[in-house]
């Protein structure tokens, strides 16, 4: 119908960035492009950080943050490290469908607080029996800690329905 707006698909086409085009026309190069709407209950991760831990630096609970999201995401994936020639290693990684569409979409994630180690490891506990991928994040002091710490717990990625149910709960960590 001529005048009538094109109709309009949103795609992922990466880990950190979408973009919208008209139905049916992709750009050059998009091989790896994944329709949004493909998955209803797109798969999501929580990370849960402790509110309690008095950092003096707080680049360290956003690196504790990353090594829950790649703790619960990697090790599920079949991984292979690659020696090259020029003495760099290839990570090569076989994913689950699931865990390849979170990657090359939106990479869902949410960062929330509980209040201390008791809670953390509540939640924690709490994903193993909804039978979630789950990991807890150990620091072993070297830095801002006197000896090793519980930091941080990783959820997901996994339904955004599932994940939820273990922590809808859980305020936006601030």
């Amino acid at each position: 119908m001529p005048g009538a707006p094109p109709q309009v698909e949103t795609f992922g086409v990466g880990p950190f960035f979408s973009f919208t085009s008209e139905a049916g026309k992709l750009p050059a190069g998009s091989s790896r492009v994944i329709p949004m709407s493909a998955n209803p209950s797109r798969p999501k991760q929580v990370i849960v950080l402790r509110r309690d831990l008095n950092v003096k630096n707080v680049g360290k609970l956003v690196a504790q943050g990353a090594h829950a999201s790649i703790g619960g995401f990697l090790p599920r994936a079949t991984t292979e490290l690659i020696p090259q020639p020029d003495g760099s290693v290839l990570l090569q990684a076989r994913l689950s469908a699931e865990q390849a569409f979170w990657f090359q979409t939106l990479s869902i994630k949410a960062v929330v607080g509980v209040e201390d180690e008791a809670e953390l490891q509540a939640i924690y506990q709490a994903g193993l029996a909804a039978g979630l991928p789950c990991v807890l994040i150990e620091d072993a002091g070297f830095t801002e800690f006197d000896g090793p710490t519980l930091t941080a717990v990783g959820i997901g990625p996994a339904p955004a329905d599932q994940v939820d149910a273990v922590a809808r709960h859980l305020r936006l960590f601030r």
